[in-house]
């Protein structure tokens, strides 16, 4: 066994626990990593960067708050198993003029819009292990960040300086069961689910006769299948369970109808690094490397949707000789910019 310099402390803590089947449950593939670390650390910590793995932080955990952990695998999965989330078809919130109404209203419409942003999230936190919960709780501040506003339960009556992931995921529950009714009202009020299911079969199986809508939307004929089990069991929470589906690709169709052109060059130009001169690679600078992130991003992208909501919601900032440089997109295409990219990234800067 080579000697492990980098991750020694990360290997001990592997060791020590590897046969704790609640240690286990986070991280059920340890004997791999026992056996890479004792091969080779750089595979480990290549292995780790990759995957965005934080097995240092979890045995730290482990060891000071097991009983938080013990309670995130005994009941993440008690709650909410099949709750429906409905989607906000009429931009109730985003156009809900708050200065012209009395507070019990602007509470309650509040509410609604947390009701479904702490679902999605107590969704993602059963969705994954313990660390997966605590990032998306805390470090990403989504916890707060979803329930701030709310007068009733307050944040501050249930997490504190602890960080525990069971404190959250309780005022998560309580969040939910409190506003769930006046959340589903708000959202199904005259809506016709079957018939917006039937207006979508429609528009999909006219839009998956062009080969580039499967490439984006791959799994187009199961969303019809469900959307048409939905109109044939009758049953309006099966349609709006099959009716989530759509929201799940909606701004891949949203996407398709308006981008096209800059869709088609996604997927006919997968590989960038080929437009890219071999100068270049070698001798990057700061700024180059900064582009070459957005290539990077590009080839990385499993769908246009993705690449499109990366380079058009995020900024790079860098300083070079004292001069702040701000890249983002500015341009009327994603293939524009994309191509002015590549010519900044061959030119000499």
């Amino acid at each position: 066994m080579k000697e492990i310099k980098y991750y020694k402390d990360e290997y001990i803590g592997l060791k020590k626990y590897k046969d704790d089947e609640l240690f286990r449950k986070e991280i059920p593939n340890i004997d791999m990593l026992i056996s890479m670390l004792e091969e080779d650390e750089n595979l480990y910590g290549k292995y780790i960067r990759d995957n965005d793995l934080y097995h240092y932080k979890f045995i730290d955990y482990f060891e000071n708050r097991k009983d938080d952990i013990k309670w995130f695998y005994d009941n993440k999965d008690k709650y909410f198993k099949d709750i429906i989330c409905y989607e906000d078809i009429n931009n109730i919130t985003q156009f809900y003029n708050f200065e012209n109404d009395v507070e019990e209203n602007i509470e309650k419409n509040i509410a609604n819009h947390c009701c479904h942003n702490c679902i999605s999230l107590f969704k993602r936190c059963q969705s994954g292990n313990y660390m997966d919960a605590y990032l998306q709780l805390y470090v990403y501040d989504d916890i707060y960040l979803y329930t701030s506003d709310m007068s009733s339960p307050r944040y501050e009556d249930y997490v504190n300086k602890k960080e525990l992931v069971k404190d959250a995921m309780l005022l998560l529950i309580e969040v939910i069961n409190k506003t769930y009714e006046d959340y589903k009202s708000s959202r199904t009020k005259n809506r016709d689910i079957f018939k917006e299911n039937k207006d979508f079969i429609i528009l999909l199986n006219q839009y998956s006769k062009d080969e580039l809508f499967i490439k984006e939307i791959p799994n187009v004929y199961e969303v019809i299948e469900k959307l048409e089990i939905s109109l044939l069991n009758n049953d309006e929470d099966d349609a709006y369970r099959a009716y989530w589906l759509i929201s799940d690709i909606r701004d891949s169709i949203r996407l398709y109808e308006q981008y096209r052109e800059d869709m088609e060059f996604f997927y006919s130009n997968r590989n960038l690094n080929k437009f890219i001169s071999k100068d270049t690679i070698n001798n990057k600078d700061d700024y180059k490397r900064a582009l070459l992130n957005y290539i990077d991003k590009y080839e990385e992208s499993k769908n246009f949707k993705s690449i499109w909501n990366y380079i058009t919601k995020n900024s790079i900032c860098i300083e070079i000789n004292n001069i702040e440089i701000d890249i983002q997109y500015e341009h009327k295409s994603i293939r524009e910019f994309i191509e002015w990219i590549i010519s900044e990234i061959n030119s000499c800067y």
